[in-house]
Formats: C-alpha cells, structure tokens, sequence
C-alpha cells in the first residue's frame, strides 16, 4: 500500500481520483488548494504525487509554490487539461520532482491505474533519470 497525495482543484476529479486510487488500496491524500499541500505534507513523504493542472487556469505557470522544491525525489504525475499550447511552457518552468509523467484529461481508469503502478515500482535509479544521470 502507498501512500499517495492528489492535488486536484476541481472537487469531482479529485473524489474520483481518491475512490480509483483507494480502491487499490492505496492510502490517499488529498487538497484542492496549493495551501492545503504543506499541512498534508507535514509528515512523512508520499511515495506519489498526482497533480491536475488545469492550463490557463489555476496555477499560473510563474507562480510555483515553494513546496515542489522539497520534494525532488517523489515520483509526480501530472494530469493535463485546458489549453494545451501552454503545456510546453507549464514544463520548461518545472522546478519539482524529475521523475515526472504526464497524461492528458479526459482520464480513463485502467491507463491511470497502468501508470500509477509503474512509477510506483519503478526501481529507485529510474527516478532519478536512469544509472546515467547526472
């Protein structure tokens, strides 16, 4: 069982998310605001972040919170919508995790769920770029 944090400002994704994940059996927490996040993270470390960006809406791509600078080594996957033109930029201004993954809403289960346990059981080395990172 893992422990996993969403970050999702739209209310219905975000319980969808968690009934998905926890249906697993996954431990499961979840904001749907940035200030909520710190609090959430106040003890130990998910083993997986999953975040709903909304391109165009909240967040503003130059106004990143502080708290995806503690969290380098947390595997994120980042679940696109809104306009994707920005998607390039949202990226390029990317400061968190560099083990990150990416897939565009409308989500279906059973491709989530494929990729959530990859990046869950993918070995340590992997996360952090590959045995020849940098």
């Amino acid at each position: 069982m893992s422990k996993i944090l969403i970050f999702e400002p739209e209310a219905r994704y975000r319980n969808m998310l968690r009934f998905i994940l926890e249906g697993i059996n996954h431990r499961v927490m979840d904001a749907g605001s940035w200030d909520h996040i710190p609090v959430l993270l106040a003890g130990d470390s998910p083993d997986l972040i999953v975040l709903g960006v909304h391109l165009g809406e909240e967040p503003k791509i130059l106004s990143w919170p502080d708290w995806q600078l503690v969290l380098p080594d947390v595997p994120t996957l980042i679940l696109f919508s809104g306009d994707p033109d920005l998607r390039e930029g949202f990226l390029d201004n990317w400061e968190g995790s560099k083990s990150l993954n990416i897939m565009v809403q409308p989500i279906d289960p059973y491709p989530l769920l494929s990729r959530v346990k990859a990046m869950l059981t993918a070995p340590v080395e992997w996360r952090r770029g590959g045995q020849h990172a940098a």
